[in-house]
């Protein structure tokens, strides 16, 4: 195959390969080869001097991420690489555009001593030196060739037009390459202006053995896959005929929004041509954002762009053109860069009365001015079944009309109420034939929620806020007003919290401004009730989803809007709502799965985050749900609990043969918890002893609960052993620990000076010994204090346990936030 050199309008194809190697990988080559035997025969016949460590290919993998064009020499550091992912400007995705930047991150356990081995004098020099080796190839390979065609290799070694990067700390190594650099066959620089849209994964071969991707290389489901395609955006609700419906208004800050297989951070012009009215050429420039969509069933996910036209003076009545580009470049493939957009008049409205707008299966509309004469429609936003018109309306404003809605409505559905041009001059009103009255893409209109209003919540100038707060198992129906959710504050049962306990209560407080007055209009007797309708409706849901995903099974939701397993505390006033719930009770699903009753699948360590969806927009944390510091996000955790010992060298609880003998411990469940600690297996008395307690908050600094059992000791025999078992809520939440009955802690009395003596001198302060828990119980605190003690302790009197909250740093530092815990299932 001989390539040709691909147009300039067409641009470059940088490939940026972040490379995490648990150890080394290596490349050779530097051809765009077609024949795959060649290759392999080549690579196996190759004997470098370097040593590569080598364990089983498992555990290897590759994340696709994408940046704009021209950027991939800007990405010559970490620090440059993780600032480009922060900034909305390096993206993960499953598609790349000819001429932008493809970012590979792969990890390939087992070979990384190998770099440190290679010769250079930094770590980046070393890798491109590694990379240079003839016993590793590093390469894209395309997948599923017609038998018309080879396959298209494409070598990458670190040299022309390639930068590296090293991480070495880190095992994580970075590989830029421009492939118009890499000559192909006939070598001629550049990628094959006839290559199609094609499949390529990546392949690391080691001294003849495929690392990366071994195996039928058409398989589905490749690690590192992506499907490189042309540049190319377009607006969306285009027609056949390349004109846009329903179009715009002659206003100002008409948007206009589009897909394009361009990564984020790049940009789309937008340029306005043959409009009537105004001065042509306009244009306008749109950011691609990293938010998805599927422009059909057939085609791979593409980014969104956005932008405004000012379309002021436009003519009503007549077709503007548009033209789009990128980064100054044409889409001129088959000249589908072009479109035509009708314009309307600016002065269409329809409004719905505030309190009942539908009435008697009708749709009440209280004022419509149409311009230019026409209808009004009502349709259902799901499907866009049109379910109700009005008669022909003449040019003007319209007040108080009706409009029947057909018995095809489902219940809870949303639906649309628009207007409409007789655009056929008939009078009677026909889909697809008479045109909507536009406003930026789209039609005139409002949202309405049949049987209610849920869908008034269509105001997005508020952003809701949530917090989370715990309390103990069993308390969801203690929280059923407002004055009982104010008492739990200040007993100290109901606490903020970014950790949950399994078994304990979840309670959710959203702040969500605009939405009282669709509160008011639900049906229900109180605040509650009406706020339990809202959620109850079709449009509406309130839930918490799993952050992190696993390969093995799609996201959790958990759906906090299931009125049976929730009790929820309305406070309109403060625009303020309150749901508690044990999370073990609600309903869930798995990705687009129908909810399901059983028991969610919560696993220590997973971490979740509230949402709150309307009419299918995420109003509370929309986009990325991975990202970092989403609002009230948290983890859920297996109840845990652990002793906390005066020693370091041991794990045994060192109490005294006396009275007031204290054992203390730190627990992830809520404060208030009632937590019950059973000394036994002691000989004699007073062995078995049990004590319930109330574990209570640490402090405001950290999370979690401490709790303290007393007991007297005072007829234990000195040198018996026991063991100590912790419950919480009548289960057992840690490991049954060890406790040692200490003659030396047996109390001394303190003699009292005579009158005739002289007074003694203060005795100086010694510090206390550093306590120590039995283990690591999970919960980590934001701080940790180094504690200072000052009070003297005799021995008898038990471990000085005034220190505790210091001691929290060490107790807790495996439980609630330590490594996640990912699904094996």
């Amino acid at each position: 195959m001989v390539a040709a050199r691909l147009p300039s309008a067409r641009g470059v194809v940088a490939t940026l390969f972040a490379v995490t190697l648990a150890a080394t990988a290596v490349t050779a080559g530097g051809a765009v080869i077609s024949d795959p035997d060649v290759v392999d025969e080549a690579v196996d016949r190759a004997h470098a001097d370097v040593t590569v460590t080598d364990t089983a290919p498992n555990g290897t993998n590759a994340t696709v991420m994408v940046a704009p064009r021209g950027t991939g020499d800007r990405l010559t550091t970490v620090e440059a690489i993780e600032r480009a992912r922060e900034n909305g400007r390096l993206t993960r995705s499953s598609i790349v555009a000819m001429g932008d930047t493809v970012v590979f991150r792969l990890t390939l356990p087992g070979v990384a001593g190998s770099v440190a081995n290679a010769s250079g004098d930094a770590d980046d020099s070393r890798f491109r030196s590694f990379l240079g080796r003839e016993n590793v190839s590093l390469r894209l390979v395309q997948q599923n060739v017609s038998p018309m065609r080879p396959r298209h290799y494409f070598y990458l070694n670190g040299s022309a037009g390639q930068t590296v990067v090293a991480d070495s700390a880190n095992d994580t190594y970075y590989v830029a390459a421009d492939l118009t650099d890499v000559p192909s066959a006939g070598r001629e620089s550049g990628i094959d202006s006839h290559l199609p849209p094609a499949d390529f994964v990546p392949r690391l071969v080691v001294d003849g053995e495929h690392r990366l991707n071994p195996g039928d290389l058409d398989g589905e489901n490749q690690t590192g896959e992506f499907e490189l395609l042309s540049r190319d955006a377009m607006p969306v609700a285009v027609e056949s005929d390349a004109r846009l419906d329903p179009g715009f208004a002659a206003a100002p800050n008409q948007t206009i929004t589009g897909y394009t297989t361009l990564a984020p951070g790049s940009t789309v012009t937008v340029r306005v041509t043959d409009a009537a009215g105004i001065e042509t050429p306009q244009t306008a420039t749109a950011r691609v954002t990293r938010k998805t969509v599927e422009p059909d069933e057939y085609d791979p996910p593409k980014f969104v762009f956005q932008t405004a036209l000012n379309l002021s003076g436009v003519e009503p009545g007549t077709d503007i053109g548009l033209r789009l580009a990128s980064n100054g470049t044409t889409f001129d493939v088959y000249e589908h860069d072009r479109y035509r957009a009708p314009v309307v008049s600016a002065d269409a409205e329809v409004e719905l009365p505030t309190t009942s707008p539908i009435r008697n299966d009708a749709v009440r509309v209280e004022r419509a001015v149409l311009p230019d004469g026409g209808f009004v429609t009502v349709e259902q936003v799901t499907d866009g079944t049109v379910v109700g018109s009005s008669d022909y309306l003449d040019p003007g404003t319209h007040k108080e009309l009706r409009v029947s809605v057909s018995g095809h409505v489902t219940d809870n559905s949303t639906l649309r109420v628009s207007l409409a041009h007789d655009s056929d001059g008939d009078e009677s009103y026909f889909v697809g034939t008479d045109r909507s009255y536009a406003d930026s893409m789209r039609p005139v209109g409002v949202t309405v929620s049949w049987n209610a209003t849920a869908a008034a919540i269509d105001d997005r100038t508020t952003t809701p806020n949530a917090t989370v707060m715990v309390a103990p198992d069993g308390k969801r129906e203690a929280l059923s007003s407002r004055a009982a959710i104010r008492r739990a504050q200040r007993e100290g049962w109901l606490t903020r919290s970014d950790q949950l306990a399994v078994g304990d209560t979840f309670v959710l407080r959203l702040t969500a401004p605009g939405i009282a007055g669709a509160v008011a209009d639900q049906t229900g007797s109180t605040d509650e009730a009406r706020f339990e309708s809202l959620l109850a409706r079709s449009n509406t849901s309130l839930l918490v989803s799993e952050k992190y995903p696993t390969p093995h099974r799609p996201r959790e939701h958990l759906y906090l809007d299931a009125t049976n397993a929730t009790t929820v505390v309305a406070e309109p006033d403060n625009d303020t709502y309150y749901v508690a719930a044990d999370l073990t009770a609600l309903p869930q699903s798995f990705g687009d799965d129908e909810r399901s009753s059983s028991e969610p699948h919560l696993v220590d360590g997973d971490e979740y985050v509230p949402r709150f969806v309307v009419d299918g927009d995420h109003r509370l944390n929309p986009g990325d749900i991975g990202e970092p510091n989403q609002t009230a996000q948290f983890a859920v955790y297996d109840p845990d609990a652990a002793v906390v010992v005066s020693n370091e060298t041991t794990d045994t609880v060192r109490v005294g043969p006396a009275p007031n003998q204290t054992i203390t411990g730190l627990a992830n469940v809520a404060p208030g918890t009632a937590v019950t600690v059973r000394l036994f297996n002691g000989s004699g008395e007073p062995f078995p002893v049990t004590e319930t307690v109330r574990a209570k908050r640490m402090s405001e600094d950290f999370g979690g609960s401490q709790f303290n059992a007393t007991y007297d000791l005072s007829s234990a025999d000195p040198g018996t052993e026991f063991d100590i078992e912790i419950r919480a809520n009548g289960m057992r939440v840690d490991d049954i620990d060890s406790g040692y009955v200490d003659p030396e802690l047996v109390p001394t009395a303190t003699p009292t000076p005579t009158p005739t003596q002289t007074p003694a001198p203060t005795p100086t302060a010694t510090e206390t010994p550093t306590e120590t828990p039995h283990r690591d119980p999970g919960i980590t605190p934001t701080e940790t204090q180094t504690p200072t003690a000052t009070t003297e302790t005799t021995a008898g009197d038990g471990p000085g346990f005034g220190v505790l909250p210091a001691l929290a740093g060490l107790a807790l530092a495996g439980l609630g936030t330590g490594a996640r815990r990912r699904r094996d299932d």
